[in-house]
């Protein structure tokens, strides 16, 4: 009957209140009491928990599906999603399109965006992306702020070379691989870091002149990375694994010789290992990791499992040596990329030669000797 019909558009219509909404809670909260919201919330968490607790893993892949029909957005005023004011068209920022920019018309305008962030007429991306490269390898940028080019920001020190490095990642198919090169073999990467015992009148005139090292007239000190400090202690030890691709490893567990490239980081639980060497928070945009020192950082070189590990590979490797100056020798080569003086030759000697049989899990003199050459500063830092 017709009186039927009505009944059933109104039940199992597309706005019908029968009808399950298929957007997360957090998009559709708003229609709900209080007391409604946090009894879906807490269905959601016992949801989430038992796919947790499972056991079972299935191959699974994620996918990017869009609405039939894109939402439009709009201005919310003073942020409440119930005072909607006018619509906002998805489109290209207009301070950085060459001509007025159009609305986006296919789907959600999401692979509009992104050709947009990549065209050649974009001045921004290939600047932030040729100087993220420079602020990784010289330790300060071109521009001094990385994630913030704008007018109130400070300018680039080197322009005319900070737009030869945007040219030059374009030119070169956007290979990252290839500007690191550029850069790495560079005179300016390989300078020095010069004393003030070296050339004093020249050393101090330049400090005075530039005490920020702005126009790179030397080679500033800067602290390894934590990824980078692991790796080059695996590549010391002759134990970094070099697969390419595959599942993520914790980076400090036994045993564990892949690069931190594949470590396994879980925002909800980043170890302490991990924060006290100033990693950066997977929760907040980092343009530029904190370089500090602190005790907890000479204590995980001396008692961690893992580093204990390789420092006891260095030196049951070189106690092979036939002579044991040699061998002290070829450690400091390895680790510091310089041969000792003859102060620490000398007491380098008197601690292999002090050595006595260590008891189970404690270090030998030749373990100890690279344990003291892995703390030092001149392993922690680029120089």
């Amino acid at each position: 009957s017709d009186q039927a019909s009505d009944w059933r558009a109104v039940l199992y219509g597309s706005e019908a209140p029968l009808q399950a909404p298929t957007e997360p809670i957090v998009h559709i909260d708003q229609f709900f009491d209080s007391a409604t919201t946090t009894h879906l919330w807490k269905l959601q968490s016992e949801l989430e928990q038992w796919v947790i607790e499972a056991g079972a893993t299935y191959p699974f892949a994620l996918m990017l599906e869009d609405r039939p029909i894109a939402t439009r957005p709009r201005i919310f005023l003073r942020g409440q999603p119930t005072q909607p004011a006018g619509e906002v068209p998805r489109q290209f920022l207009a301070l950085l399109a060459a001509d007025q920019p159009q609305p986006f018309r296919t789907g959600s305008g999401r692979m509009e965006l992104a050709e947009a962030i990549i065209d050649p007429d974009n001045p921004l991306t290939t600047r932030v992306w040729a100087n993220r490269l420079w602020q990784q390898l010289m330790g300060q940028g071109l521009v001094s702020t990385a994630s913030d080019f704008g007018l109130r920001a400070q300018p680039p020190s080197h322009p005319e070379l900070l737009d030869w490095l945007a040219d030059e990642l374009v030119v070169q198919g956007w290979s990252t691989k290839h500007l690191l090169r550029q850069l790495l073999l560079s005179a300016t990467f390989r300078q020095a870091s010069p004393g003030a015992s070296s050339h004093p009148s020249t050393w101090i005139a330049a400090t005075l002149r530039d005490p920020e090292n702005r126009f790179r007239w030397r080679q500033t000190p800067h602290r390894l990375t934590f990824e980078q400090l692991r790796d080059s202690l695996l590549v010391v030890a002759g134990r970094l694994d070099h697969r390419v691709g595959g599942v993520a490893e914790p980076l400090l567990d036994s045993g564990s010789h892949r690069r931190s490239l594949y470590g396994l980081i879980d925002r909800q639980f980043v170890p302490s290992s991990l924060r006290i060497f100033d990693f950066a928070s997977p929760d907040l945009h980092i343009p530029k990791r904190s370089e500090t020192t602190v005790p907890q950082q000479a204590l995980f070189f001396m008692n961690h499992p893992w580093v204990l590990e390789q420092v006891r590979q260095i030196g049951d490797r070189h106690r092979q040596t036939a002579q044991p100056a040699d061998g002290i020798s070829r450690m400091f080569a390895e680790l510091l990329q310089r041969p000792p003086t003859d102060l620490e030759l000398n007491e380098a000697l008197e601690l292999v030669a002090a050595d006595e049989p260590p008891e189970p899990n404690q270090l030998d003199g030749w373990q100890q000797l690279a344990q003291v050459l892995v703390c030092s500063n001149e392993f922690l830092f680029i120089d």
